[in-house]
């Protein structure tokens, strides 16, 4: 098969590549390597300028990095399997990432998204105050409060990234989950097409 992984974190994409590559298959990993990590990948899509003024003004900023995205997207079709690390999977606000889902949704057979990390479901399962005992938002039926806290809930559970981590999620062919909470998290509200696949260790 031809498959597409898009992001990374903690390598988790490289690694599952060599995996796949070692059973035949054809891999392509297209991301920005996870910020200073700079884990590998086939095709670089990292946005120099973050955190780095200096390299803002060398690079171009938001218009270079578009057209690094319109020289490599073109490229991003044809393949049987795309699996993206989170609804998030480029370095560019959520609000202009939906028309880059569209494009890979139309040119490539499935789509699977990756519930590897913070994402819409993670915050609205984890302030439920049943789901889990304790988590990054409750200690039992107490919501905690901190500045961390309120950024993920104005970001993924009423911003942006929590629409666009909807749709993605309503869209795409199936949800891979990597560790047991973001199982938790997404199973009962996509049953069917959700997978726990656990992070090897």
């Amino acid at each position: 098969m031809r498959i597409l992984l898009i992001g990374e974190y903690s390598n988790v994409h490289w690694t599952l590549a060599e995996g796949l590559r070692t059973l035949g298959h054809d891999v392509t990993v297209v991301s920005s390597g996870d910020g200073w990590k700079d884990y590998p990948r086939d095709i670089d899509l990292q946005r120099r300028h973050v955190g780095d003024p200096s390299a803002l003004r060398r690079t171009g900023g938001t218009l270079r990095y578009l057209a690094d995205l319109a020289r490599v997207w073109p490229r991003l079709r044809g393949y049987d399997i795309v699996q993206l690390i989170n609804p998030v999977f480029i370095e560019l606000r959520a609000e202009r990432i939906l028309p880059f889902y569209r494009f890979l949704r139309r040119h490539n057979r499935r789509v699977v998204l990756g519930a590897f990390g913070i994402d819409h479901y993670w915050v609205r399962v984890g302030m439920d105050c049943h789901t889990f005992r304790y988590s990054d938002f409750n200690f039992g039926t107490t919501l905690r409060s901190s500045p961390f806290m309120d950024t993920m809930v104005a970001d993924w559970l009423h911003g942006p990234k929590g629409h666009l981590n909807r749709i993605i999620a309503e869209d795409a062919d199936a949800i891979v989950t990597g560790l047991y909470e973001y199982e938790a998290c997404y199973r009962p509200f996509f049953p069917q097409k959700t997978t726990f696949i656990p992070f090897p260790i």
